[in-house]
């Protein structure tokens, strides 16, 4: 009896420790192999590849790199294996431009495991570290955001940089398009032994990656050096606080150059001290642009048969409008003259009647149709919209007036050239673009086609104001002398700075001005339209003095570029 109940009991644990493997096995299969995948292997992310972003040099065909990754090395300490803080330090600060005090600070804990000295740092430099044989001094390979033409396309490119949000792209097409070059990062499972470590024969794939988009550009590397040149030393000449220029296809709405001063270089933009140096002054800074303006109001006017290029009215000097004196620059009357003569010699009174001619209502809706007071939608992050709400009021005659003239209302410098390119274009508004091709990881390619906005302004009237504004660089400017030459159109605006922009409380205007120059060539047929801006040039009273030779240099290296003959 004792022995059958010993053998009864050994056949009840040997059933319950059957049924216990059966449930383990299983039942619980999946539970216990995810338990051990998690005690064995450990989740590593693989980073995509960033795309790059490409200038093609029409000229040769070759394409010109200008963002893209590069290998450097990150230089990191253990601090607990030196054996020597201080001249450690003294070493690394000379090689690395750091501060010694700040690296002892860090390296001089004899506990501490790890310490990042610098990153982003170059094969030379990191040579010349390992030749001094510095204990505890390591240094392992990572890819960096590189972009090779430096300060060049700093403000279309923006940059890809880390705050606290973690790393991503930060202004210009770094932001914008973003998700585009970032890619989707992907995942495996790395086997570990008891200890830890890593075995890297055990990975297993769980997740696919999925590297970045390349983005192709319109830009032209030729003449985005063209423009860069001249802008800088208009800047220079004229000491101005900033600048900005553009160079676009008026018939494509592509964007062929465009920079904006003071420049940057992406690669180092963490020492940038003035963040607002970041900012691509063409897209995100609004202004009162003055008389360049005058064409848009005389297109307008014409479009709609109240006034013809030989219209003409008797200039006093000076309007009187709800209680206040207009007057034209410098005090000069000019007696009886055409719409033609208006443009030639930038006259305000001129404007104004034009203006009051075609009724606020209409010019109101003029410049809307030319693309005031909206966003372009260029692809470029950070675009403003400007402003013409002060002329919501139909019955504010003075704002209705000055804005005529370009004062009282604010553009942005791509507003301004695409509305004038829509002249040079036949009277049709394109929508400005800067990345003509997105290539995919797998090669495929997906092209950006131009896009018309509207039709503004009918071919006719088009045709009619690029040939008064032809006149205008021909008899109103004689001493650009390319426009003797060839076919050149254009125009000059001298803006005065309110206290508002300058972030005064106070009413009316500084005596700072802004001064800006825009030009078609040829003036029946375009193949470029560019807009320079100066912001507050010291020493020179009006934008037809201070950029002439500039905006000369600039179109003749256009047309000789294009090998356009002279008319």
């Amino acid at each position: 009896m004792r022995r059958f109940l010993i053998f009864f009991l050994i056949i009840i644990g040997f059933t319950i420790i059957l049924i216990r493997l059966f449930l383990i096995q299983i039942n619980n299969h999946h539970f216990f192999s995810e338990l051990a995948d998690n005690q064995q292997m450990i989740k590593s992310t693989v980073n995509s590849t960033r795309g790059q972003i490409i200038a093609i040099d029409p000229k040769s065909n070759r394409q010109k790199i200008l963002a893209t990754n590069k290998k450097f090395w990150d230089i990191y300490a253990v601090p607990q294996k030196i054996k020597n803080p201080e001249n450690t330090a003294r070493q690394l600060a000379s090689i690395l431009s750091l501060n010694e005090k700040k690296i002892i600070k860090r390296i001089n804990r004899p506990n501490d495991p790890y310490e990042p000295i610098k990153n982003r740092v170059d094969d030379q430099k990191w040579k010349e570290i390992k030749q001094l044989k510095l204990n505890g001094i390591y240094a392992k390979n990572n890819y960096w955001r590189w972009y090779p033409q430096k300060e060049f396309f700093s403000h279309i490119l923006g940059f890809w940089g880390e705050n606290k949000l973690g790393a991503k792209g930060m202004y210009g097409l770094e932001e914008l398009y973003d998700s585009h070059l970032s890619g989707k990062s992907g995942s495996v499972l790395l086997g570990r032994d008891a200890l830890g470590k890593i075995i890297w024969t055990h990975r297993r794939e769980i997740e696919n990656g999925q590297n970045g988009d390349d983005l192709v550009l319109t830009v032209d590397p030729n003449i985005q050096y063209f423009v860069t040149d001249e802008l800088k030393k208009a800047v220079e000449k004229w000491k101005a606080d900033s600048g900005c220029a553009v160079v676009m296809n008026p018939h494509t709405g592509a964007i062929l150059a465009m920079e904006s001063w003071p420049f940057f270089d992406p690669n180092q933009y963490g020492q940038v001290k003035n963040e607002s140096f970041y900012l691509n002054s063409c897209i995100q800074r609004s202004f009162e642009p003055g008389s360049v303006m005058k064409p848009i109001t005389m297109a307008a006017a014409i479009n709609e048969g109240k006034v013809t290029p030989d219209t003409t009215y008797i200039d006093k000097g000076y309007v009187k409008m709800d209680g206040y004196k207009i007057k034209n620059a410098a005090n000069e009357i000019y007696g009886e003259s055409d719409m033609s003569k208006v443009l030639e010699k930038s006259i305000n009174t001129g404007a104004v009647f034009a203006e009051e001619k075609l009724g606020p209502k209409l010019f109101r809706q003029y410049l809307e149709k030319f693309g005031f007071g909206k966003k372009t939608n260029i692809d470029l992050s950070g675009e403003v919209s400007g402003s013409i709400t002060n002329l919501q009021n139909l019955s504010s005659k003075v704002n209705f007036a000055t804005a005529s003239f370009g004062q009282g209302i604010m553009v942005t410098p791509i507003q301004m050239i695409n509305a004038i390119a829509a002249i040079a274009n036949y009277g049709k508004l394109m929508k400005p673009y800067i990345v003509k091709e997105i290539i995919h990881p797998n090669g495929q390619k997906e092209g950006i086609k131009p896009k018309i906005v509207r039709q503004v302004i009918s071919p006719k009237t088009a045709k009619t104001v690029s040939l008064m504004l032809a006149n205008v660089v021909k008899k109103g400017y004689p001493w650009i002398k390319i426009g003797q030459t060839y076919s050149v159109a254009g125009k000059t605006g001298t803006a005065q700075v309110s206290w508002a922009y300058l972030g005064k409380n106070k009413r009316g205007y500084s005596d700072q001005t802004i001064h800006s120059f825009i030009i078609f060539a040829p003036a029946k047929s375009p193949k470029f339209i560019f807009y320079i801006k100066l912001d507050n040039p010291k020493k020179i009273n009006f934008a037809a003095n201070s950029l002439s030779y500039f905006v000369g240099d600039l179109t003749r290296k256009l047309l000789d570029y294009y090998e356009i003959s002279p008319n």
